[in-house]
């Protein structure tokens, strides 16, 4: 799950229901990558998580999602 802009606004409950925004983990071989880009850009975590996932699952099929 990845929050959108109308989660933006209320992210403390987004978060008590979900948990963080930005995270990365693996499962059957593919690592997954959601970045939170609910205020139309992404945040310096955004993009540090984002740089560091990827590298880490470089040999890895890897998929990233986001809100657009």
């Amino acid at each position: 799950v990845t929050p959108g802009n109308h989660d933006a606004y209320r992210s403390f409950v987004f978060q008590q229901r979900f948990g963080r925004a930005n995270y990365t983990c693996s499962l059957g071989g593919a690592r997954f990558t959601s970045v939170d880009s609910s205020n139309a850009g992404l945040s310096a975590t955004g993009w540090r998580l984002y740089d560091e996932a990827l590298e880490a699952g470089r040999q890895d099929t890897h998929i990233v999602f986001s809100h657009i």
